[in-house]
């Protein structure tokens, strides 16, 4: 709806002029690797020191506590955890967003797992933080950036991410932001699978290498 980005940024304490990286989803804390979705925000805001960037972690779950335990004296200013919002409101949520962040691993699961996240987040015109997980090469291309790392818990992730956000720029952002904006509706052409094919092959081999 009309004035929802500053009016979501104004509720929460958001300066218009931040650069807001958030996420949407189920904060479903995991013992055993020490991680929820955001746990990767958290950790990589500790590095960036630019002022203007702040993190936005939207939803509830068992990890949301130990998220704000993490977060620390950022919680406020540097991090925001508004916790679960009605449905209606996500999409408000997100138009106050400039990048959204979509953790997911390099594994049996998440190689071969479409989540319902992507399709939202560029409904929205959100350039997308990811992993080089096949969905980011079939169905995002220009539109994401594509962090190395088996897993968005790994210190290889979240260091690259932390870099990107220190050197991130709206104009960045807005030329993927034009590049979803442009993407071609059909997202299986034999020419252009076998092109992002090729660029996922490439990367895994190149991180295997160094």
């Amino acid at each position: 709806s009309g004035g929802a980005r500053e009016r979501i940024r104004q509720r929460l304490g958001i300066p218009e002029d931040a650069l807001v990286i958030g996420l949407v989803g189920s904060l479903n804390w995991r013992a055993r690797i020490d991680y929820a979705y955001g746990a990767e925000l958290v950790r990589a805001m500790r590095h960036v020191k630019r002022p203007d960037v702040v993190a936005c972690i939207v939803g509830d779950g068992a990890g949301r506590e130990r998220l704000l335990e993490m977060a620390g004296q950022d919680l406020g200013s540097r991090i925001f955890m508004p916790g679960r919002v009605p449905p209606t409101e996500v999409a408000d949520y997100l138009a106050a967003f400039d990048v959204a962040s979509l953790p997911q691993s390099v594994d049996g699961v998440g190689s071969f797992r479409y989540t319902t996240k992507l399709s939202e987040y560029l409904a929205a015109e959100l350039p997308i933080i990811t992993a080089q997980i096949p969905a980011a090469y079939d169905l995002t291309g220009d539109c994401c950036w594509r962090l190395p790392g088996r897993s968005p818990w790994s210190s290889t992730y979240v260091d690259a991410l932390a870099e990107l956000l220190e050197g991130l720029s709206p104009a960045a952002i807005a030329e993927r932001r034009e590049a979803i904006r442009r993407r071609p509706g059909d997202r299986f052409d034999q020419r252009a699978q076998q092109r992002r094919t090729s660029e996922f092959v490439s990367d895994i081999l190149a991180q295997r290498q160094s």
